[in-house]
């Protein structure tokens, strides 16, 4: 009985190491993917969503006088978000490829999984602020009333929850891990 205990945790084991590689996988093919696609969809469509997002706010963006250094800058301004996510991503996958070698109570997981939480954090921060920097950006130096508006809505706030729910237990598995060396050294 003893036995088919042990081969059934022996099961749930390889399940949840083989989903956590190919979770790392997909984590590893987005953190690409992802940064690829968003540069070109900015190269392809970005004055005409400049202007659509300007509509909204009232606020003449005048894409044809702008500086092409301006233009670049606000591209750049606009990728910092999905940056962080790609980077965030790879931090992900680093910790589910540990998962995946059965290092679930290492420092390596806990350095990597906090590292995603720091970074899914500063993309939610960066979601927030990066259209007004671009605004800002976009009529600094022009004639007329300047406007500053932030928006936040309930997608940056699921973000910012994800990255503290994700550090906080990042902050368990720290502790797990203390207990396990501390067990280990016992034995």
């Amino acid at each position: 009985m003893f036995e088919e205990v042990r081969r059934g945790q022996g099961t749930t084991t390889a399940v949840v190491d083989r989903s956590a590689r190919v979770t790392s996988l997909a984590c590893a093919l987005l953190a690409v993917v992802l940064p690829a696609v968003t540069a070109a969809y900015l190269i392809n469509g970005w004055p005409n969503m400049l202007a659509a997002a300007a509509i909204g706010t009232g606020v003449s963006l005048g894409l044809a006088e702008q500086a092409p250094w301006r233009l670049i800058a606000a591209g750049a301004l606009a990728m910092l978000p999905v940056l962080a996510m790609a980077l965030a991503l790879l931090r992900a996958s680093r910790c589910l490829a540990a998962f995946a070698r059965g290092e679930h109570f290492s420092l390596v997981a806990v350095r990597e999984l906090r590292g995603f939480a720091a970074l899914m954090l500063l993309a939610g921060i960066a979601c927030t602020l990066v259209p007004t920097l671009i605004v800002l950006l976009l009529t600094m130096g022009r004639p007329g009333q300047a406007s500053l508006a932030l928006s936040f809505g309930s997608q940056h706030l699921f973000l910012l929850l994800f990255a503290a729910v994700t550090w906080q237990i990042a902050r368990v598995l720290a502790k797990a891990v203390a207990l396990a060396e501390e067990h280990a050294q016992i034995v």
